[in-house]
């Protein structure tokens, strides 16, 4: 091994080790920041639409139904979530802590707080405590409700509930004794090699990211960025295919993106829908992100046949298919034409790179659409 004769790769593999960890921290950190930030600024807007007379109860009902029908991915605008947003608004006041501060810890931790610790500078202090041991929602829990049990002058009724923290966080029960118990702990990685250090113990400064990326609020809307961010690849993804084939002079013109085609079935959405006024027959091009999958032929046969069936006028010939399927390493390109165009039988449609001999002068080769588009994304 490499370390046996480089006495150097210890300290250069802990270096690297140590950046790619704080790395990892400061993105988790940041996407956990965006989330409180946006959970407090919607707080702020019913707040102050509760400021124009308009009832909080109104408010948060319509403002969750519209939310998840505008954002059906993200499981956070429950109704009794919006309400803790408002809470949190209420609580915080100041923008710069609930930045600097608040956002430190998670939604979880957060919803924890405002139930269980109504005094600001108790809050502040839970929080600090949070990130300095890297509590769990269970342990700061248990910290709160073992001072408040040492707290002579405390009313016991006074205790605040202990449950309905949130629709999405399911939490145990823990007697008091299981709070007494290794409440300290914090999780941390053995070193494999004790004498060259060459694993260290993972810092508390990992512990509080491991914490945040554990909350069911924080993978909410990680999902909800990721597939923001495939959305957004692929409108990018038909805009340049859209570009080239328009461009190509080959008799191709537009007819819509998601194009809609109802029966009785339901509503059906083609991908990227041209004419072909040279061929004389609808073009459907699908468009992938990710590696080629066999099904992708069933679904691109399903919309031809759906549009032979709704779109196809008499004269015209039936519809084509040209599947593109593009991932990290390449790029593959597919036409699908129907098995027999003379038969009166439906036929079904088949995925090939060979282009029928009376559409060789008009339609581009597979590698020639290739070539154009990874053209166009390069920019």
């Amino acid at each position: 091994m490499l370390r046996e004769y480089d006495k150097g790769y210890v300290t250069f593999f802990n270096e690297l080790k140590d950046k790619i960890i704080d790395s990892q921290q400061k993105a988790v950190v940041s996407v956990n920041k965006k989330l409180l930030m946006l959970y407090w600024s919607i707080g702020n807007l019913i707040l102050n639409k509760q400021t124009e007379g308009v009832l909080e109860d109104l408010i948060i009902d319509e403002l969750s139904k519209d939310l998840k029908i505008a954002f059906p991915s993200m499981q956070g605008f429950s109704e009794r979530n919006l309400r803790y947003m408002r809470k949190f608004a209420e609580a915080y006041t100041d923008e710069e802590f609930v930045r600097e501060v608040a956002s430190k810890i998670s939604w979880s931790h957060n919803i924890i707080l405002m139930d269980k610790v109504s005094d600001y500078d108790k809050k502040v202090y839970y929080i600090n405590k949070i990130i300095e041991n890297s509590w769990d929602k269970n342990t700061l829990i248990c910290e709160i409700e073992l001072e408040l049990e040492d707290c002579e002058e405390q009313n016991l009724n006074n205790t605040l509930e202990e449950d309905n923290y949130s629709e999405d966080i399911n939490q145990d029960e823990n007697s008091k004794s299981e709070c007494n118990d290794d409440i300290e702990n914090k999780p941390i990685v053995d070193n494999v090699d004790e004498d060259n250090n060459y694993i260290e113990e993972i810092t508390s400064k990992q512990d509080i990211s491991i914490q945040l990326t554990k909350d069911s609020y924080m993978l909410d809307f990680l999902t909800f960025l990721d597939e923001a961010e495939e959305k957004d690849l692929q409108k990018q993804f038909e805009s340049y295919v859209t570009k080239y084939f328009l461009e190509l002079h080959s008799g191709f013109a537009f007819v819509g993106s998601n194009y809609h085609i109802k029966i009785e079935e339901g509503d059906y959405y083609v991908g990227l829908l041209f004419y072909n006024l040279d061929i004389r027959c609808y073009v459907n091009i699908e468009l992938k992100i990710g590696k080629f999958r066999p099904e992708y032929l069933g679904k691109l046969s399903f919309y031809l046949s759906l549009i032979d069936g709704k779109l196809k006028k008499e004269e015209d010939k039936s519809s084509i298919g040209i599947l593109i399927c593009k991932d990290e390493e390449k790029l593959i390109v597919q036409y699908a034409f129907k098995d027999s165009e003379s038969s009166e039988e439906d036929t079904e449609y088949s995925l090939t790179q060979d282009i029928p001999k009376e559409f060789k002068l008009i339609l581009p080769t597979v590698k020639k659409i290739g070539l154009g588009i990874k053209e166009k994304l390069k920019g």
